[in-house]
């Protein structure tokens, strides 16, 4: 399985609050934290892997980049802001550009300045989004008590719901793929419970890891 990384969230009181964490998907149990420095510019809120880089926005609306492995380098675009919710990253593969949805508008994100493109708008709220290497995206709707997983075209910007995932979401949550597997795995959490999932995207199953 390949490489994951993640910052830590909502965790009140605790000291790696806000850390990025490598792990592999061969092993959830052992994850190595990587320290940052003070967020002066908000805590991180979405990223994703993009050319030996992880991009991405915080709470206040910047763009970041880091080299990865390297949180410490973390730097900021004040050029690049944004008032919207920053609601999942991800890098396509198959056209070489790096995607955000905020709040419900998908763009395209410059990975060096930071500058955004919006392209369409989705009907409805998000908790997560991801891009398998083919350039087809999927995303799980926010806020529902039983999320369903939708598979959408970023040419035709179709929405096709392709099942539920078994799971209520609240919070801030994030997926992405596995390159080396295929398989979509999903950070989840809502009030009462939280977990590493893998989803079937064929038919929105989620199973806990």
């Amino acid at each position: 399985a390949g490489k994951f990384g993640a910052f830590v969230n909502y965790a009140v009181g605790d000291p790696l609050a806000d850390w990025w964490f490598s792990f592999s998907g061969d092993d959830l149990t052992h994850p190595m934290p990587l320290c940052l420095d003070s967020m002066t510019h908000g805590k991180p809120l979405t990223a994703a892997y993009c050319d030996g880089k992880v991009c991405g926005f915080t709470s206040d609306g910047y763009y970041f980049t880091f080299e990865d492995g390297h949180p410490e380098s973390m730097t900021f675009s004040d050029s690049a802001k944004t008032t919207e919710y920053a609601r999942g990253m991800s890098y396509n593969h198959a056209d070489g550009k790096l995607y955000a949805v905020l709040d419900r508008s998908v763009c395209t994100v410059d990975t060096v300045t930071g500058d955004i493109t919006a392209l369409f708008d989705l009907s409805t709220d998000i908790g997560c989004f991801a891009i398998d290497c083919f350039g087809k995206a999927y995303f799980i709707e926010d806020y529902a008590t039983d999320a369903v997983l939708y598979s959408l075209d970023l040419e035709s910007h179709a929405e096709t719901p392709i099942g539920s995932t078994g799971l209520p979401i609240e919070y801030k949550q994030s997926m992405c793929f596995d390159y080396e597997t295929g398989k979509l795995w999903w950070a989840h959490s809502c009030y009462e419970c939280y977990g590493i999932y893998v989803i079937d995207t064929d038919s929105g199953t989620a199973v806990k890891r």
